[in-house]
């Protein structure tokens, strides 16, 4: 590819994501103007099917419904605990998506569960629960509308970005927005006060933040937190779909110097998704630093370290294979027939740094934020400590394809395409767009989960 890099927008430097891999223009518009603008089937490993089994597992299709309220729902409307609702993977709300659920049962008969806007597609009795693990990827068909000029001329525009990102071996593996906040942004941040011991700066990151695209009621109550009302008439006022942050307010009126205490209020998975964030911003420079030295993402180097391929694309939990001049010209007939990924550290504990000229690279992106290994052992919370793991630079979307619709009297574009688990459609979405997804997303009201 000629020329020089496009940067970001600063909202997605802010997170790491500092560069366009690809240098032609994008086609503008929007999306998600519906819930149905934006499809996507989950390709699940489902569990055995067994009539005894003390599993229900369901195929869900629903519509405007984010995957974690959707799962308290059902344990409320199944009369469960949320810890016995599992899922192979999360969803944003403002789509139409078909997914797997399971509800551990307790024996007996399972129960009618109506929620609106949601269809159980398929009902059996399974042998074990759905876990993050078992989703191999996802299907999207992403409506682009709200186009500046001709339907026909956008699509052929962004078929040639694909072809660009294709030549270049794929598009970069950057956390996407989603993985911070779409609408607010912040979880990075409670992440990294969490790793730095500072529970009180994790609290008023999370209570205290405020987005535009809240509601004025849910930023009023922020900003009455950042002048200091207590927790005690806080908690009067909490909006009702700011669940989370009403938790750790309860906490804090039971204890009002055990900041602590308040974080560990709020479920385990979602502590541990702020530390995610962190470390994926940290990745997300990585990559951007590797994108800006000009190194290849698709051809490895002495000292890289690379990872097989599930049929999927997916990173198989294997070790990773140091890259040397003995084997580097295997590895990249490997990496070219789709059945191995170059890598870059998602720091932990335990994940291991390249060498070469990576390693200098992730060396001195952790340096930049002060951060070792050992920053990520929470001494005062150890079910927190992370251990880290290498995720490909690239990802490779299967099937992809544009056309030209009229959408709502209107033109638009359809781009279909498959990713591997792990991977997010708006990496591939900012490319072909090449404008800030604060324009490109439709505003909608935010869900608890995904503050």
């Amino acid at each position: 590819m000629d020329g020089p890099l496009l940067a970001s927008p600063p909202e997605e430097a802010d997170l790491g994501i500092a560069f366009y891999l690809t240098r032609l223009p994008g086609v503008g518009g929007r999306i998600k103007e519906e819930p149905e603008d934006f499809v996507v089937v989950e390709r699940t490993k489902w569990p055995r099917e067994d009539p005894q089994g003390p599993y229900l597992a369901l195929e869900v299709r629903a519509r405007n419904w984010e995957t974690n309220r959707l799962a308290s729902r059902l344990a409320r409307a199944a009369h469960l605990s949320r810890t016995r609702v599992g899922f192979a993977g999360t969803k944003d709300k403002r789509a139409v998506t078909t997914q797997g659920v399971t509800l551990r049962l307790h024996g007996e008969p399972p129960p009618a569960l109506h929620l609106p806007d949601v269809e159980i597609l398929r009902a059996f009795r399974a042998v074990r629960a759905l876990t993050l693990g078992d989703l191999e990827s996802n299907a999207f068909d992403i409506a682009v509308t709200q186009l500046e000029g001709d339907a026909a001329a956008a699509a052929e525009a962004a078929h040639a970005v694909l072809e660009e990102a294709k030549a270049a071996g794929g598009f970069p593996n950057f956390f996407g927005t989603q993985r911070f906040g779409s609408l607010r942004p912040v979880t990075h941040r409670v992440g990294s006060a969490i790793v730095d011991g500072d529970f009180g700066r994790a609290v008023a990151e999370y209570l205290g933040t405020p987005s535009p695209f809240e509601s004025q009621e849910a930023q009023e109550f922020r900003r009455a937190f950042r002048e200091g009302e207590p927790p005690a008439a806080l908690v009067r006022r909490v909006p009702e779909m700011l669940s989370f942050e009403r938790q750790i307010l309860e906490a804090l009126v039971q204890a009002p110097d055990r900041p602590l205490d308040a974080i560990l209020a709020l479920p385990r998975n979602l502590v541990l998704m702020f530390i995610h964030a962190h470390q994926s911003q940290l990745f997300n420079r990585v990559l951007s630093e590797r994108i800006r030295r000009g190194l290849p993402l698709d051809r490895p180097l002495a000292g890289d370290l690379a990872v097989p391929l599930e049929e999927h694309g997916s990173a198989l939990e294997d070790g990773p294979v140091p890259v040397t001049p003995a084997n580097l010209a295997k590895v990249e007939r490997q990496v070219k027939a789709g059945r191995a990924a170059i890598t870059g550290l998602v720091p932990g504990v335990e994940a291991p740094f390249a060498g070469g000229e990576m390693g200098e690279v992730e060396r001195a992106v952790l340096e930049a934020a002060g951060r070792r290994r050992e920053s990520f052992v929470v001494p005062d919370a150890g079910r927190l400590t992370t251990k880290g793991v290498r995720r490909p630079l690239v990802m490779r979307p299967a099937n992809p394809s544009v056309s030209a619709v009229e959408l709502r009297g209107s033109p638009a574009i359809r781009l279909a395409f498959e990713l591997p688990r792990g991977c997010y459609a708006t990496v591939v979405l900012r490319e072909v767009l090449k404008r800030p997804e604060s324009a490109w997303a439709a505003p909608q009201a935010p869900s608890p989960a995904t503050l």
